[in-house]
């Protein structure tokens, strides 16, 4: 249901530089909206924390076994990796200002 290339600064055409200097969002479509109907607040609070809970290590883990033919270089690997850590940390505020818009 949701398409997750368009999660990060400039989209599908992402690159190092642009996930650097991007800001983190939560996407404002119908189609988010209307999931969001589908929610209990402690429900996104137990996804929230799961996610805030995942160790740097296992983030550099994870971006850094991606398969070689999907032609990430090491500097755009590190910089998917400083960007989901710090996007991590603003998921909290991220979401409770979504849902105070939407709900």
């Amino acid at each position: 249901m949701i398409d997750h290339g368009s999660s990060f600064p400039g989209g599908y055409d992402w690159t190092a530089e642009k996930l650097k200097y991007g800001r983190g969002h939560v996407h404002d479509t119908v189609v988010y909206q209307w999931a969001m109907t589908f929610l209990k607040d402690r429900q996104l609070t137990s996804f929230i924390r799961r996610i805030t809970s995942l160790s740097d290590q296992a983030i550099v883990k994870v971006i850094h076994s991606l398969p070689n033919d999907w032609n990430v270089s090491r500097e755009e690997k590190d910089a998917f990796v400083a960007f989901l850590s710090k996007q991590k940390k603003l998921l909290p505020d991220l979401v409770s200002k979504f849902i105070r818009q939407y709900r």
